[in-house]
């Protein structure tokens, strides 16, 4: 099958909002809206929905990059079932891909101060690390954006919405934020 965007540095993107936006920011163009879609970046996916994707979708051509499960932290998800959304999804994508990357979630300012979410993510964070001995390449695009314990809310959105429907974000990140993920993959990808 043929790949779908996006792609950036001749990887395949899949993932989650984050992923959507890096497209978008990028210059790829939305697919839909609600969700907001581009390829296999969807908003809103968890680990579960990408994995069925992935088996749907079989083989990629090109190396793919891969940065979900926001979603799940966000919402308060069982870690440990995360952990093992995550682990088939590893094991998949390293069966249909010539090599796999996974980016770390951007803590998020809105959820920084709910102990429950930053513990969650920081041990995801870890537990995804071990994932380099089996030949699966992570960068972390998690403290690049934690300035003295907290999060540095300049990398995020402090809005979201229209008129009437505006509301606090500090979840999705801004060009600022965008800048600073793309610079994680640069350094890394090769």
């Amino acid at each position: 099958m043929e790949e779908e965007g996006p792609v950036v540095l001749q990887h395949q993107l899949l993932g989650d909002a984050y992923m959507v936006q890096l497209a978008e920011f990028l210059g790829w163009q939305l697919e839909g809206v609600d969700p907001a879609r581009i390829g296999l970046c969807v908003s809103d996916q968890t680990v579960v929905e990408l994995r069925r994707t992935v088996d749907d979708h079989g083989y990629f051509s090109r190396p793919v990059i891969v940065l979900i499960g926001s979603h799940e932290l966000f919402n308060d998800g069982e870690y440990r079932a995360l952990r093992g959304s995550f682990h088939r999804l590893i094991m998949k994508l390293r069966m249909l891909a010539p090599s796999v990357t996974f980016l770390t979630p951007p803590p998020a300012p809105a959820k920084w101060g709910e102990t429950i979410y930053k513990r969650h993510l920081m041990a995801l964070r870890r537990w995804l690390m071990r994932y380099e001995r089996w030949g699966v390449r992570v960068i972390d695009t998690t403290t690049p954006f934690i300035r003295n314990g907290g999060v540095d809310d300049s990398f995020f959105e402090k809005w979201m919405g229209k008129e009437s429907r505006r509301r606090p974000d500090g979840i999705n990140l801004n060009d600022r934020g965008m800048s600073v993920l793309l610079e994680c993959l640069e350094r890394n990808i090769w």
